[in-house]
């Protein structure tokens, strides 16, 4: 059955996200930086959101989950990225 997943067109037409993204800013960069530091199922719902432009309706499609758990997963992963930011620049 593993094996078989990287056979898979769904695994051939995948790409992981990129860790050495150009952004135009300095800004931006750092929060990508932070955004780094999240679990990975808050990070996937804020880049889904922010970056990809998908609606809540979508992202629970594409995860196969209650729009209710990505709104609590958004809305969490903000509010973890707020503390995560106050820590670096609050020195």
């Amino acid at each position: 059955m593993c094996k078989k997943l990287w056979t898979s067109s769904w695994a051939k037409k995948t790409q992981p996200l990129d860790d050495e993204i150009a952004f135009e800013t300095e800004e931006d960069n750092n929060l990508h930086y932070e955004l780094k530091k999240l679990p990975i199922k808050y990070r996937t719902v804020i880049h889904l959101f922010y970056y990809e432009d998908l609606s809540i309706e979508e992202i629970s499609h594409i995860l196969k989950q209650k729009p209710s758990t990505v709104r609590t997963q958004l809305t969490r992963g903000r509010r973890k990225l707020k503390e995560i930011l106050k820590e670096d620049y609050d020195v």
